[in-house]
């Protein structure tokens, strides 16, 4: 069993400037001694503008400060960072520009409730503005500075843009207990933040995709040493494997653009069996009639499932399962009775659980057997006595089984089987034995495995199988003569 993990890629409009920026958990951390170049004319005048973009505009007039068009003035206006408009060469000027503005408040006008709203100094991110509109300083008496960001988690020092004298300034190191902030007392600057200001959308990673490995464990309980590679399309993002009831092995790829790929083990090609581009997640489940079922996650549309007959012909159309698209993770088994049990993880939800009869007719409703809504993987696996097992990974604490007895009933309560909280994929497998194996993927350590024997009990260790830290899903197949077969996908994203 596997599930994909969908990450949507995006553009980030100052790619550059991003070298120069990073941003984890709201915390801000700038390399004063790089500069951005010129910003790009993301946003209009007056427009919503995101984070990233004012402190690229704050830094485009920032490189430019040595030049005869940026000394102070409270009168006199230079071009933006754009080119689409002037602005005023002061301090609200340079607010004013960041924001790209349609107008030209003054440090005073800042404070409009149109324009900002106030904030606390421990709420403040980059872009907005520290404003001191109290008029008790020598000289000019009000002064504004745009916040750069914080320079550590503890939000103890800061660093700004500041344009009240020639040239115009990139201060770090700055503090609220200083008493004095950009020649201004620290205790008169107000929090304000831009009501058109947004935040950046999260930076996200490529969806992870790459080859497929294989490796076996005999009957006595002996992995081999090293993994073969079974499939070398880079672009597979989700493996499944499945016994037929003729005691063969067959894998299926998921491959996002293409649809599913079909392998008996060890054959020389793979089959293209589903042509849908937008599939997501794959499993498998076989019957004691030969039968083979696939099961997919498509985009948007749900579960969708194939058939196999037994004698090896692949039914020409789909059928539309569960129609949730918010289906994330699946799992499918099949009993000796000739039931099928589907499993679908439906994040913030849990798992729920689908049944096909022996007859070949599906539940119309699914079964809610776990509300836990921090599950992030799942698996099953079936046992001679007709027991069945759900696993689901949490993160930050580690694999939980659930039972369903022989008679149809699921255990009231889960079991915490493996508490390693770093474990991001499953699968399983019932061996003839009456033994369940499980393997769990841990993101830069591996591959590791564990054992229930006959009597119900875990094994108190994990064994790591396979040290590739970049593994991201698996899939775990019982054979006749108790050997485990075990695939690993491996990220190369």
């Amino acid at each position: 069993m596997t599930s994909a993990r969908t990450l949507s890629l995006s553009r980030r409009t100052f790619a550059a400037f991003a070298v120069a920026l990073s941003v984890t958990a709201g915390t801000v951390v700038v390399d004063a001694s790089l500069t951005a170049p010129p910003a790009a004319a993301a946003s209009v005048a007056g427009g919503t503008i995101t984070r990233s973009e004012v402190l690229a505009r704050a830094e485009a007039w920032y490189s430019r400060r040595h030049n005869a068009d940026m000394t102070y003035s409270q009168e006199l206006k230079t071009s933006g960072a754009t080119s689409d408009r002037n602005y005023r060469r002061d301090c609200s000027g340079l607010v004013d520009m960041a924001w790209h503005l349609n107008a030209d408040p003054n440090t005073q006008g800042l404070m409009n409730t149109t324009i900002t709203k106030a904030i606390t100094r421990n709420q403040l991110l980059p872009g907005d503005l520290l404003n001191d509109v109290v008029n008790n300083d020598s000289g000019y008496p009000y002064h504004a500075i745009l916040f750069g960001g914080w320079e550590n988690a503890a939000k103890t020092s800061f660093w700004y843009y500041s344009f009240g004298g020639t040239p115009m300034k990139k201060v770090t190191g700055a503090s609220f207990s200083d008493s004095i902030l950009a020649g201004h007392a620290t205790s008169q600057y107000a929090a304000r933040r831009y009501v058109n200001i947004v935040d950046d959308a999260a930076p996200v990673e490529p969806d992870p995709h790459g080859t497929v490995y294989a490796r076996s464990r005999d009957a006595a309980g002996v992995w081999e040493t090293n993994a073969t590679r079974v499939d070398a399309n880079p672009n597979i993002a989700g493996i499944a494997g499945t016994k037929n009831a003729d005691g063969s092995m067959h894998i299926f790829a998921a491959v996002p653009g293409s649809g599913i790929w079909h392998r008996k083990a060890w054959e020389a090609n793979a089959t293209q069996i589903d042509t849908n581009p937008n599939v997501k997640a794959v499993t498998a489940a076989s019957l004691p009639n030969g039968t083979m079922h696939v099961f997919a996650v498509i985009e948007g549309s749900g579960v969708w499932t194939r058939t196999r007959a037994a004698n090896g012909v692949w039914n020409n159309n789909a059928v539309h399962l569960d129609s949730n698209p918010a289906i994330d993770g699946i799992s499918a088994t099949g009993l000796a009775d000739g039931t099928i049990h589907f499993f679908g993880l439906v994040p913030g939800s849990g798992i729920w659980e689908r049944t096909r009869n022996a007859n070949g007719v599906w539940n119309t409703n699914a079964n809610q057997i776990d509300t836990n809504d921090s599950i992030s993987d799942i698996a099953s696996a079936a046992l001679p006595d007709g027991t069945l097992h759900v696993f689901g990974a949490i993160p930050g604490s580690g694999v939980w089984t659930r039972t369903r007895t022989a008679a149809g009933v699921w255990n009231n309560n889960a079991v915490h089987m493996d508490s390693n909280p770093a474990v991001n994929a499953i699968s399983a497998a019932g061996l003839p034995n009456g033994t369940l194996q499980i393997d769990v993927t841990v993101d830069g350590s591996g591959v590791w495995h564990r054992s229930r024997n006959t009597a119900g009990t875990w094994d108190s260790n994990a064994v790591k199988i396979d040290g590739n830290g970049s593994v991201f899903s698996t899939y775990t197949v019982g054979l006749n003569d108790n050997t485990i077969g075990v695939g690993t996908n491996v990220d190369l994203s």
